[in-house]
């Protein structure tokens, strides 16, 4: 019995790719001079009319063929017991044999396993296809809000992130997908010039909303949601705003304690400020260990281990900064010499009695301890050296 697969001669060939007949497909139904849209219809009405056709030989053949069908599948090894011991004696009875079981069942059996494979590569075809529908229908959702004349707000950015997240899941789901040359087309818009807007809005809002001890405190929800949504967008770009969150504030109260060198008695005025200032920190770091995000993370666990300074918490860098410029501050002045030296080491107890009294203001916790303990090694050259 004869099937016709000339039809599908095409998906036959070993060259066979699917991204590139997806490709002269989507080609071949959108190459009008004054095509302006996009027609993904028609290529998925045909790749489905060519299943339902594949589908239909297939069980005619195999309604045409019941038998021998079946006799191939379970009786091969009972062939092979025939060929070896009653048909030796009859090479011309085995040709006639053969002849008879290549074209009533091997030629069969052959057939369809040319339509399972010209199936199989049109719904791989298919599925190309409905992806690249998805990947359209979420690019085309967050290009029409991030281009609404309205300015971005928390809200808007919210739904694009997750838009965002959606489309990239859908490329991981099918790595094909970005061989389109309509998805790449789309990647340049939507993926870098729409994400960079989006990525600038984030990391400045961020930043802005922990500019200080006052927003900190009491824009906790604004900051948790602004930093959800960078994380998921790029980890990358969290960790090096929330890096440069912390430095900011590292920078400022080093420069108000580097001016308390040359007057000692003002440090623990100074001091008990920065601390309060340093509570921030401890609300910050408070507030990433609550958002959670992937495998039952926080943003706390995922800044400390995919950070520049890993392994270090907020308040680890912050302290530590503090006290390493404070540390430079006094080894400078005290080799120096001087009456500033002298004063310092004159002075250090109220230096350290000040770090004990004001530290825990920095935490509503018990373990501000090690930060003190940061600090008062940042003295230890006005207790190591006796000078006159």
């Amino acid at each position: 019995m004869s099937v016709n697969v000339a039809d599908f001669d095409e998906f036959l060939t070993e060259d066979f790719n699917e991204v590139k007949f997806a490709n002269d497909l989507l080609i071949s139904t959108n190459n009008g001079p004054d095509t302006t849209t996009l027609d993904i219809d028609t290529p998925v009405k045909k790749v489905n009319y060519d299943i339902t056709e594949i589908e239909s030989r297939i069980d005619s053949l195999i309604n045409a063929n019941p038998t021998t069908m079946v006799n191939q599948i379970y009786k091969e090894k009972s062939i092979d017991d025939t060929i070896h011991n009653g048909l030796k004696t009859s090479l011309q009875y085995l040709d006639i044999s053969y002849q008879r079981l290549k074209d009533d069942v091997l030629t069969p059996y052959t057939r369809a396993q040319k339509l399972q494979s010209i199936l199989s590569k049109i719904h791989q075809t298919s599925n190309i296809l409905r992806d690249a529908l998805i990947y359209i229908h979420l690019a085309t959702k967050i290009q029409e809000l991030m281009d609404e004349e309205q300015k971005l707000s928390l809200e808007k950015v919210s739904q694009v992130t997750i838009l965002y997240s959606q489309l990239q899941m859908a490329v991981q789901e099918n790595v094909n997908l970005k061989s389109l040359q309509v998805i790449k087309t789309l990647e340049i818009q939507i993926g870098r010039d729409y994400r960079k807007k989006l990525l600038d809005y984030l990391v400045l809002s961020l930043t802005k909303e922990c500019l200080n001890v006052f927003k900190i405190q009491n824009n906790k929800d604004t900051i948790k949601t602004l930093a959800k949504n960078l994380f998921i967008l790029s980890p990358t770009e969290f960790c090096n705003t929330i890096d440069k969150i912390i430095l900011s504030h590292v920078s400022t109260n080093s420069h108000i304690l580097a001016k308390t060198i040359n007057s000692v008695k003002t440090f623990p005025n100074s001091f008990d400020e920065i601390a309060t200032k340093g509570r921030s920190m401890y609300i910050l770091e408070r507030i990433l260990g609550d958002v959670k995000v992937k495998n039952n993370s926080n943003l706390l666990a995922e800044y400390s281990s995919q950070g520049r300074f890993q392994g270090m918490g907020v308040r680890d860098l912050f302290w530590s900064r503090i006290a390493t410029n404070f540390k430079k501050e006094i080894d400078i002045s005290f080799k120096r010499g001087g009456p500033v030296g002298k004063s310092l080491q004159k002075n250090q107890n109220i230096l350290r009695d000040s770090i004990t009294k004001s530290m825990s203001k920095s935490s509503d916790r018990n373990d501000y301890q090690r930060y003190a303990d940061m600090m008062m090694k940042s003295l230890t050259i006005l207790s190591s050296e006796d000078r006159a």
